[in-house]
């Protein structure tokens, strides 16, 4: 008796081999089968349509379209979440709240969106099997946003004048970046496999925090504060390095893979950034300017 031990990379192929034999099959013998048959009972047994849609679908894809024209709304409350898909979230003055533009296999569930407005908030739920999702929201609103992912990357991109008290970022395998400008509050990212890369220009004063953290997968960050504004910047990691550049930092307390800086500012500052980073296998390198508040 013979045993075989195959991968699943190799059952997958395997698979399709036997798919691909199983067509050219039926397309031998499927018209001497149906001779002399009548024309009716063709149409009930014609295997070959059934197999040609089939390879006609698989990899098939197809784009669909979402989004609110509730206008009359002060905030906006986003949910998004796929189990295999990444997303890419960005702010154009499209004139509503929210649009979603989804590209997916023909065949994949269809996507489920969901709108609810109360007391002059408007919240938005998408949930997509997977995919790739980009979404459009407009500097005119407040936002809340919350993104999720399974397998697959997250991008968030902001511009001035955009206002976000509440930004959630979360990946099981993929990496997210993110590019902030704006009034950007509470921001939290998490991965347990990925890289973070972290882009924030903060144009005025305003309190916030960011708190970054992975598994495994390295964190790259740059970040620009006005001078008078106070920053604090707590990095570790469980085996990599930690390097951070930037004028005006003090060292607080640091050990072999943890350091915390604060801006010589820190204490009387009216307005602070709180910047937590943590990775269990990676480096973490980061870069700090400060500006004038004019800029």
């Amino acid at each position: 008796m013979v045993s075989l031990n195959l991968s699943k990379e190799q059952l997958t192929g395997l698979g399709i081999i036997i798919i691909i034999a199983a067509g050219l099959i039926l397309a031998v013998s499927a018209p001497l089968f149906l001779k002399g048959k009548p024309v009716e009972e063709r149409e009930k047994i014609n295997l070959i349509n059934i197999f040609e849609k089939i390879t006609r679908e698989w990899g098939e894809k197809e784009k669909l379209y979402f989004n609110s024209t509730d206008v009359d709304v002060k905030e906006v409350v986003v949910n998004l979440n796929a189990s295999l898909g990444s997303f890419k979230v960005s702010f154009e003055d499209t004139g509503l709240p929210f649009q979603a533009e989804i590209e997916q296999q023909k065949s994949s569930p269809k996507p489920v969106f969901e709108k609810e407005k109360r007391n002059q908030v408007l919240y938005c739920s998408l949930k997509v099997e997977e995919g790739k999702v980009h979404v459009f929201l407009d500097p005119s609103w407040k936002y809340s946003v919350s993104v999720k992912t399974g397998t697959g990357a997250v991008t968030f991109t902001s511009i001035t004048g955009v206002r976000v008290d509440n930004l959630f970022l979360s990946t099981i395998v993929g990496a997210v970046n993110l590019n902030l400008q704006g009034l950007i509050r509470n921001v939290s990212v998490k991965t347990e496999t990925g890289a973070i890369n972290l882009s924030y220009i903060i144009s005025e004063p305003l309190n916030s925090s960011v708190d970054c953290k992975t598994g495994i997968g390295a964190i790259k960050f740059s970040v620009a504060v006005p001078e008078e504004a106070g920053l604090s910047i707590h990095a570790e990691t469980g085996v990599g390095s930690v390097k951070i550049k930037g004028d005006g930092l003090k060292v607080v307390s640091s050990s072999e893979n943890e350091i915390h800086y604060k801006s010589n500012n820190f204490d009387a500052a009216k307005s602070r950034l709180d910047i937590n980073l943590f990775t269990g296998t990676g480096s973490i390198k980061g870069d700090v300017e400060t500006m004038s508040s004019t800029v």
